[in-house]
């Protein structure tokens, strides 16, 4: 009997720990956008990490986010406009050179980028964010983690990244 509980809990263990590694596809709340992720990333509660979010994404077992803030385009000069008012508006939660942001394509749009580590709450960490240069929208898209689990997440990052879709 005890051999027979010690199988049954070893396979519900198993096969539980191999759960978290199916892919899905999870859309923003207002179904703008659309990721594809694999591992344990759920869906945050809208608010959790920004009231204005699109979309939140969370870790269950690692310390790692994703998450999506929208502006509409119509509401700027132009794409450099909302990049440079965004960055200023934001320069106590990041900070940077202008040299060290980069052109990318993301989802066919021109848009930018910059990674950077910063400390909060005496916690190191890393952060990828993303100006999205949408059609009738602009987007800041943020990933971050702490630093000792840069590596690891990513592979991760990269595959939201490229699973990206705008509807």
């Amino acid at each position: 009997m005890f051999y027979l509980l010690v199988l049954i809990i070893s396979i519900v263990i198993l096969t539980g720990c191999g759960l978290g590694n199916s892919e899905k596809t999870i859309a923003s709340y207002n179904n703008i956008y659309e990721v594809t992720v694999n591992g344990d990333w759920v869906k945050a509660d809208k608010g959790a990490l920004n009231a204005k979010a699109e979309l939140e994404l969370k870790g269950l077992r690692t310390e790692k986010y994703v998450m999506i803030l929208t502006d509409k385009a119509s509401n700027f000069e132009s794409y450099d406009d909302w990049c440079n008012n965004v960055i200023s508006n934001n320069s106590n939660n990041y900070s940077f050179d202008e040299s060290d942001v980069k052109q990318i394509k993301i989802a066919d749009f021109d848009s930018k980028y910059v990674e950077t580590e910063k400390e909060y709450n005496n916690t190191k960490m890393y952060m990828r964010i993303y100006f999205l240069n949408g059609k009738d929208n602009y987007s800041q898209l943020f990933m971050w983690t702490e630093v000792k689990n840069k590596d690891k997440v990513a592979s991760e990052f990269d595959q939201i990244l490229e699973s990206l879709k705008y509807n």
